[in-house]
C-alpha cells in the first residue's frame, strides 16, 4: 500500500473487484496453495499490531465501524469465515494498470487514449463457503472527469462482449492489463484478438470467451510468468468487474451542492458509462437514479451511488473530507462490497446444488443418495445464513444504509427468498418421499406378519392332525 498522503491527493481512486467461485470442500487446500504461491495473509486485528503504524490505524478504524458479525467475518480469524491476503509486490518495481482505447470523437476523428494508473494495492478475500473476491486498487492523479468515466468503464471490462469489425465500436478496451516497470507487459489485446478471428488467423478460439489472462496470473502470483498457473477458479463476472470509485472534483461537487448539475450528465458518471448515459429514457433514468443514489450528504456536495455493478462517490477536493469521506470509502466500504458479492455467490451456489438434486430425482422421488445430499445442503445453508447473511455490517447509520443499499441493488433478499422457497419445496418432497417409503415398509411388514401368522396356523393344524392320526393308529392296535 502506498503512502496515505499520495492516496489522499489522488483525483480519483478506482477499485476493480473480480468475484470467483470454488468448491467449498477445497477451501483449505486453496488457502495453502495461495500462501505457497506468495500471497501474504493480512491480520486485520489492530490489537496484535506492535506499533501505531498506518496499517494499525486503518485496522482500528475498520474495527470500530464494523458490527460484531462483520468483525467475526473479517477480523476474528478463529471463526475461519474469510481470509484476507495481499499481493506480494516487489518494492523495487513499479506496477501500473494499463488501459488503451481508440475511440471515435463526435466529429469523426479518432482519439487514442492510454491510461497508466499506479496500482496501490491488490487484495484477495477467500470465504470458506466457496467464494473469492480479487480487488485491484489503482490511483489517478492526472486525468479529468471525462477520462475518469473511460477508466471506470473500459478498466472493468475483462472479456469480449461481442465481435466487432475495425469500423464498429467495441465496448471493451482495445488493450487491458498490468505493466511492470513500463516494459514488462501482461496485457490482453482484445481488438487484435478480434481482428485475428475475423481474418481467420486466431490460433485458439477459446481466448475469445475467457476472462483476461492477467486475472489468472494475479491469482497465481505469476505476473512475470516464472511459474505455472495451477490455481484454477470459476470467474463469475460477465464481461465486467464490479467497480468502486471515488472522484474528487470541486467544480462538480459545488454543482451537486447547489442543485445545478444536469441529471443526464451526472448519470453516466455514477453509472459507469464511458460517454453519455446508456439509458436514454428520462423516466427510466430518473427511476434508476432514485433507486441507486444515497443522498445523505448531498447539500454538502458529496453523493454516493450503488448499483449491481458499482459503488461510486463524488466529493470535493477539500482536505477536510479526507477523514470523513475518503478514508472510510477505501478502507471500509470495499469490505461491504466483498461481503455482498460473497452473499450473492453463495446463494447462486446453493441454488445450483438444489437444482442438481432436482435433476437427479427422476420420477419425483428422492433416493437415499439425494436425501443425504439434501440433508448436507440444509446444514451448509444454515451455516451460510448465520455466518454470511448478516443483518448489519456496521454499527453506524451510514454504514448500515450503504450496506443495505448494496444488498437491495444486488437483489440479495429477493434471491434468498427464491432459494428458500426452492429448498422448502425440496424438503416437502423429501418428507413425502420418506412418508411413502415408510408406508411401503409398513405394508411389507403387515404382509410379512400375515404370512408368518398363516404359516404358524397351518403348522399348528398339521401338528394337530398328526396327533389325531397317531391316536387313531394306537386305538386300532388295541383292537387287533
Amino acid at each position: 500500500m502506498r503512502d496515505i498522503e499520495e492516496i489522499l491527493k489522488a483525483k480519483s481512486i478506482h477499485t476493480f473487484a473480480c468475484p470467483f467461485q470454488f468448491k467449498a470442500e477445497f477451501a483449505k487446500q486453496l488457502l495453502e496453495k495461495l500462501q505457497q504461491k506468495g500471497w501474504r495473509q493480512k491480520n486485520l486485528d489492530f490489537m496484535v499490531k506492535k506499533q501505531a503504524s498506518q496499517d494499525a490505524i486503518d485496522c482500528f478504524m475498520r474495527y470500530q465501524y464494523f458490527s460484531q458479525s462483520a468483525r467475526d467475518i473479517f477480523i476474528n480469524q478463529e471463526m475461519n469465515i474469510c481470509h484476507v491476503y495481499e499481493y506480494p509486490f516487489d518494492a523495487r518495481k513499479q506496477y501500473q494498470y494499463y488501459v488503451k482505447k481508440e475511440d471515435k470523437e463526435d466529429k469523426g476523428n479518432k482519439e487514442n487514449k492510454e491510461f497508466y494508473l499506479p496500482i496501490d494495492e491488490i487484495e484477495l478475500h477467500i470465504y470458506s463457503h466457496g467464494a473469492g473476491i480479487l480487488f485491484i486498487r489503482v490511483l489517478n492523479s492526472n486525468y479529468n472527469v471525462s477520462d475518469i468515466k473511460k477508466i471506470n468503464d473500459y478498466g472493468r471490462r475483462t472479456c469480449i462482449p461481442y465481435l466487432a469489425d475495425k469500423d464498429s465500436f467495441l465496448l471493451c478496451a482495445d488493450e487491458l492489463g498490468i505493466i511492470i516497470d513500463k516494459n514488462i507487459y501482461n496485457t490482453v489485446k482484445f481488438r487484435e484478438m478480434i481482428d485475428q478471428y475475423l481474418e481467420g488467423t486466431l490460433s485458439e478460439y477459446q481466448q475469445l470467451t475467457r476472462q483476461a489472462q492477467f486475472l489468472y496470473d494475479l491469482l497465481n502470483c505469476n505476473l512475470e510468468h516464472n511459474q505455472i498457473n495451477d490455481i484454477e477458479v470459476n470467474l463469475l463476472s460477465d464481461d465486467r468487474m464490479f467497480v468502486c470509485t471515488i472522484i474528487r472534483d470541486t467544480q462538480l461537487s459545488k454543482a451537486i451542492e447547489n442543485k445545478e448539475y444536469d441529471e443526464k450528465e451526472l448519470y453516466p458518471i455514477l453509472f459507469m458509462d464511458a460517454k453519455s448515459a446508456t439509458c436514454q429514457d428520462k423516466n427510466m433514468r430518473e427511476q434508476l437514479y432514485a433507486d441507486a443514489v444515497y443522498p445523505r450528504w448531498l447539500d454538502w456536495g458529496t453523493i454516493y451511488n450503488a448499483t449491481s455493478y458499482s459503488l461510486c462517490c463524488i466529493t470535493t477536493e477539500y482536505d477536510g473530507v479526507n477523514a470523513s469521506v475518503i478514508r472510510p470509502f477505501i478502507i471500509e466500504y470495499s469490505y461491504f462490497v466483498s461481503l455482498v458479492l460473497a452473499q450473492r455467490i453463495g446463494i447462486m451456489a446453493f441454488a445450483d446444488r438444489a437444482g442438481k438434486i432436482v435433476a437427479e430425482m427422476g420420477e419425483g422421488r428422492l433416493k437415499r443418495k439425494q436425501s443425504d445430499e439434501l440433508i448436507d445442503l440444509q446444514k451448509q445453508y444454515i451455516k451460510f445464513k448465520n455466518q454470511i447473511l448478516i443483518m448489519e455490517a456496521s454499527t453506524q447509520e451510514q454504514g448500515i444504509e450503504i450496506y443495505h443499499l448494496l444488498q437491495n441493488q444486488m437483489m440479495i433478499k429477493e434471491e434468498q427468498g427464491i432459494l428458500h422457497d426452492q429448498l422448502q419445496g425440496l424438503y416437502e418432497i423429501s418428507n413425502i418421499s420418506m412418508g411413502n417409503r415408510f408406508s411401503i415398509y409398513g405394508l411389507v411388514l403387515a404382509i410379512a406378519a400375515i404370512l408368518v401368522d398363516l404359516v404358524i396356523n397351518v403348522t399348528v393344524v398339521c401338528i394337530q392332525d398328526k396327533v389325531r392320526l397317531l391316536d387313531f393308529i394306537l386305538r386300532l392296535r388295541k383292537i387287533f
